[in-house]
Parts: structure tokens; C-alpha cells; sequence
């Protein structure tokens, strides 16, 4: 009867064993799991970031030779810490903006380049037609070029491939 007990003592104990790693192999692959799940939420997350600053311009119609600059410039910084790069495009002139030196280089000098705001092919200023309210007369005025934004995106990373300006 002794050695009964013990071998029932010894069963359990065996079973306890088998329960306690198995417990141990299932909570190592729920916690692997769920920071496998955290870490792509993380990278889901980032991505959506780094998307938004140029999908808030994307499909607006009032955008400016300043904003171009400005998002060229961002552009132009993220380009410096990551592997893939964004082009701005600026329509018709194909110009890149964020990938090549000389292209940005001219585009920023235009912005405090007086003769390019008086040039009527100007890419800052064009000349436009008005109606004065205080004569009723119609009269020609400089006012800022406007630009139509289209973001595409890259099919297989998900990330800002491209961001293009067209003259409106």
C-alpha cells in the first residue's frame, strides 16, 4: 500500500509538472503574440503618421507656392532619415523638388526673387482679371498661382511615394 501512495504522490506530481509547463509554454506564446501584435500596431501607427503631413494636402485646390515649398522641404528632411524617398513634383515643369539639389535650389530662390513675382510666367504670381465692387469696372491684378495637390502612395510599403502639383 506504501509504495501506492507513493507511486499516486508521484502521478500527481508528474501531472502537476505537465500542467505548470504547459501553462508556461501557453502564456510565452500569448505574450509573444500580443508584442508581435503591439509591434505592428506601433509600425501601423508610425506609417499613419508619416503619411497624414502629406495626405492633409492631398486633392486641395488652394495651395500656394508657399506651401509647395514648404512640404518640398519636409519632404527633403524626411528624405535624409529614411531609405525611401518622396518626390514633390512641380507640373508641367517635372521638376523634383525633393531629390534633386539644383531643382530646389532655384524653386527656393524664386520665393524671395522679386523679378519672379513680377514675371507674368511666374510660378509664384499670374495675372488675373477682377471686378473692382467700388466702380463696377474690371481691372488686371497680380494674385498668388494656385495648385492642386495629388499624394500616390507606395502599393507595397503603404508609404508617400510621390507628391505632385499641378497649376490650377
Amino acid at each position: 500500500m506504501e509504495n501506492a501512495s507513493k507511486a499516486l504522490i508521484m502521478a500527481a506530481a508528474v501531472l502537476i509538472a505537465v500542467l505548470v509547463v504547459t501553462l508556461i509554454v501557453y502564456l510565452y506564446s500569448s505574450f509573444n503574440q500580443d508584442k508581435k501584435e503591439n509591434i505592428e500596431l506601433m509600425n501601423q501607427t508610425q506609417l499613419i503618421a508619416f503619411n497624414g503631413k502629406y495626405l492633409a494636402y492631398d486633392g486641395k485646390e488652394d495651395l500656394t507656392y508657399y506651401d509647395i515649398a514648404n512640404i518640398a522641404t519636409m519632404a527633403r528632411n524626411d528624405n535624409k532619415e529614411n531609405e525611401e524617398k518622396i518626390s514633390v513634383i512641380l507640373k508641367p515643369t517635372n521638376q523634383n523638388l525633393s531629390i534633386n539639389d539644383g531643382n530646389y535650389s532655384t524653386f527656393m530662390q524664386n520665393l524671395n526673387n522679386k523679378d519672379a513675382l513680377d514675371d507674368s510666367d511666374s510660378l509664384i504670381m499670374k495675372d488675373e482679371e477682377i471686378l473692382d465692387l467700388l466702380t463696377g469696372k474690371s481691372k488686371r491684378t497680380r494674385v498668388l498661382r494656385k495648385y492642386r495637390c495629388v499624394v500616390s502612395l507606395n502599393t507595397v510599403t503603404g508609404r508617400v511615394e510621390t507628391v505632385e502639383f499641378f497649376n490650377i
